[in-house]
């Protein structure tokens, strides 16, 4: 029996470079703005 297929995994298009800003803001429930200030403080 074969098992059916899994969705597909979508990113937002707003943010191609900047996706995992995107998906650890989108996870935390925090604004884009403030997870890239993270970053770069960070960094």
């Amino acid at each position: 029996m074969e098992s059916p297929p899994l969705p597909r995994m979508t990113r937002p298009r707003s943010c191609v470079a900047t996706g995992v800003a995107a998906g650890l803001a989108e996870h935390l429930g925090w604004p884009v703005g403030v997870v890239r200030a993270a970053f770069v403080v960070l960094s």
